[in-house]
């Protein structure tokens, strides 16, 4: 039975699902053009954007607790051009081993959320902070690759109280060397060409070889493949197929364009420091090097630590899942031990 949430400040009103179906996407919406509670952590005034998201709820055996209420919830955070999918079944074994609910959700201008001429780290993070609300979680645990890392550490130095604990999957703290930032560019570009170029016979997974063949024989040597995980299934990137079965990008390319071409007034390098449970994972072969950052990053997290995953590059999740999935478990499960012993 569908319960409608409805959330008022005086200036807008809310409404969410608040059923729950294993796997099944959900979106809520914002009317525009109001004034967020979190101005001060923009440049421009700040409009929401209809945003889809995926919940997943404990799966227990006969015996077994079914859910501990007590725990934070988990948001997993996508990385640039990608989508919740990508996450594939982690969330769930994330769900199953620690009791409690799990969320993916799409990024604006990503996936099945809505677009906007507005991109910025500030946008995502106060997108972040409305979804918290809108579910009703005072306190969250933030796994994010890439984008989704940078937008995992903005949100915990600049809110906090709201972060219970954190975990970077290949993202600085420091701004990206020069040509890290122009490689999701060349991407953005490369990839909307490719796709009018798919072979009309092609399946979703061909297409998506297709897209990643095209791209990394454009790119500069050391940098081609970079995106492209070990395997490649349908979560490696986000299509849209059409009914007449044309496939296009389930991402705003033309904003995510124009946001990368000026990287100054779309991703702030932050300061100031949380003192948190943090996590920075990175493959081993990664050409980001994340743990060059090391300084930055602990100036920043005092209580980070770091995991270097063997026979992973960018893509830590696809490239290496369980060994992904026992760091990150590991690690949530030492410190949620240690915060229930305080």
């Amino acid at each position: 039975m569908n319960s409608p949430i409805t959330e008022s400040n005086g200036k807008h009103t809310s409404v969410i699902s608040s059923s729950v179906t294993k796997g099944q996407a959900k979106k809520f919406s914002f009317e525009k053009n109001i004034l967020s509670p979190y101005s001060d952590l923009m440049h421009h005034s700040y409009v929401p954007v209809r945003m889809a998201y995926n919940s997943f709820e404990p799966e227990s055996s006969k015996g077994e607790e079914s859910f501990n209420s007590a725990r934070s919830p988990i948001i997993f955070l996508h990385g640039l051009t990608s989508c919740k999918e990508t996450w594939a079944n982690i969330p769930q074994i994330f769900a199953n081993k620690l009791k409690t609910k799990t969320y993916t959700v799409d990024a604006r201008n990503h996936g099945d959320s809505g677009w906007s001429d507005f991109f910025s780290t500030d946008d995502l993070v106060n997108d972040l902070l409305f979804f918290m609300d809108a579910i009703h979680a005072d306190r969250v645990i933030l796994i994010g690759h890439s984008m989704g890392g940078t937008i995992a550490i903005q949100m915990a130095i600049e809110a906090s109280e709201r972060v219970e604990m954190i975990i970077v999957e290949e993202m600085f703290v420091s701004r990206p060397p020069q040509i890290l930032l122009e490689l999701p560019l060349m991407y953005v570009r490369l990839a909307p060409i490719a796709v009018q170029m798919i072979p009309d016979d092609a399946d979703d997974i061909q297409a998506t070889h297709f897209i990643l063949d095209y791209v990394n024989k454009a790119l500069p040597p050391g940098l081609a493949n970079v995106h492209t995980p070990s395997k490649v299934d349908k979560s490696t990137m986000a299509l849209r197929r059409s009914p007449d079965g044309r496939l296009s990008l389930k991402a705003n390319m033309a904003a995510l364009e124009k946001s990368l071409m000026n990287p100054e007034g779309t991703i702030k390098e932050v300061h100031g420091t949380y003192s948190g449970p943090a996590c920075f994972i990175y493959g081993n072969q990664s050409p980001f090097q994340v743990s060059l950052d090391s300084d930055k990053i602990t100036k920043c997290f005092p209580n980070a630590i770091f995991i270097g995953i063997d026979n992973a590059k960018h893509t830590v999740h696809s490239d290496n899942p369980p060994a992904f999935i026992s760091a990150a478990l590991q690690f949530l499960v030492n410190n949620t031990a240690l915060k229930n012993r305080l």
